[in-house]
């Protein structure tokens, strides 16, 4: 008779998490660029072999396959990736930083039973986990998780977003299974230095952080799919040495909504929107994002013209400060003096009496330079 799996509950995989050192994850801002703000991707299929007839296939994620010739060229394929391709990215990138291995029921279980607003069933998460085996990015490294060292490709070489390795482990210690390790290829770019000893030192770049309680606002249910992602963007876009402005049209074309008063809706969601967490006093809570508004702001409203705004990330930035130094001090109230006035507004977030008429310029929606950003 066979023995019923044990799946680790969510709670247990989160106190993992938690009890770790390693609280936040790297990921690379061309995550953006390259998948979510294009909304569809192409792909190759993958070359295999059939073990028992030798004959050789071509795959795609859905299981379609094609016979291999020399004068058969595949046809690429184009999906998806959307906000939920995302989101699984990001929790593949925290387990994987811990070594985990187990089954797809238990990530399904992870993101839908925190909250039970998430249908992740068992099979569409792995429909959806085969579906990023397939996706291709170009990134300028690659780490051999056997071998545990990293290639670097000047030139970029093309790579499968994640990759699924079966390994062998025991449940109780004395129940022998196969479980699921999920490996993300696309990870952050890397810089090779080589210092005067002759020591290779590789430095990641173009990359923005996510804690796991950045990460804990979407299982909870706080915010829902769409919201997670704009504060997601909002922490990709952000530099304290260089402010980035973004206009309701700019930031729905980076976010690939259609109607851009979904997007004011999101954005005023998230500017109303505090949090209440283990950094916070009992009498306090936390705002998630704070916003600035330019001088010639009201002008540009009266005038029917659309203007940008700069947005501060500021549960993620204080969130990371203190996870880099648990000896902060924990008084928000600082954080709390720059928000009190501006969460009065439901609508957008800020007074409009503090806005006076003027025609002062500020930034406009260059982002080329995140390229560049640490």
């Amino acid at each position: 008779m066979a023995v019923k799996r044990i799946l680790r509950k969510p709670k247990e995989i989160r106190e993992m998490i938690e009890n770790s050192g390693m609280k936040f994850a790297m990921l690379n801002n061309r995550l953006f660029d390259d998948f979510y703000s294009k909304g569809k991707v192409s792909y190759n299929p993958i070359l295999k072999k059939d073990k028992k007839t030798q004959v050789e296939y071509w795959l795609y994620h859905d299981g379609k396959k094609v016979l291999y010739s020399e004068k058969n060229n595949p046809d690429p394929r184009t999906v998806t990736f959307d906000e939920r391709d995302f989101i699984l990215i990001i929790l593949f990138k925290f387990l994987s930083q811990h070594n985990f291995q187990g089954y797809t029921q238990e990530i399904s279980d992870y993101i839908t039973d925190f909250s039970k607003l998430h249908n992740y069933s068992d099979k569409r998460m792995k429909e959806r986990i085969k579906k990023l085996q397939f996706i291709q990015g170009t990134m300028n490294n690659e780490y051999d998780h056997k071998d545990e060292k990293r290639y670097i490709y000047p030139d970029g070489k093309l790579l499968r977003l994640i990759n699924e390795e079966k390994v062998e482990g025991y449940e109780n210690g004395t129940t022998k299974r196969v479980f699921y390790k999920w490996h993300l290829n696309f990870d952050c770019d890397y810089k090779r230095e080589i210092d005067k000893g002759g020591k290779e030192n590789d430095t990641p770049i173009n990359f923005f952080k996510v804690t796991i309680y950045d990460l804990d606002l979407y299982t909870s249910g706080l915010l829902n799919e769409q919201e997670f992602i704009t504060y997601l963007y909002f922490i990709r876009s952000y530099n304290s040495g260089n402010e980035i402005w973004h206009s309701i049209n700019k930031l729905s074309e980076k976010l690939n909504i259609k109607d851009t008063r979904i997007t004011e809706k999101i954005v005023e969601r998230l500017l109303v929107t505090r949090v209440k967490d283990q950094f916070c006093r009992e009498d306090e809570d936390f705002p998630l994002v704070h916003v600035d508004r330019p001088n010639n702001y009201k002008r540009k409203i009266r005038e029917r013209q659309q203007p940008s705004s700069f947005y501060k990330p500021v549960y993620n930035i204080k969130t990371c400060e203190r996870l880099s130094d648990p000896n902060q001090s924990q008084d928000n109230q600082a954080d709390e003096d720059v928000n009190e006035e501006s969460d009065k507004y439901e609508t957008w977030g800020f007074n409009p009496n503090d806005i006076p008429i003027g025609d002062t310029s500020y930034q406009e929606d260059d982002l080329s330079l995140l390229d560049d950003l640490d």
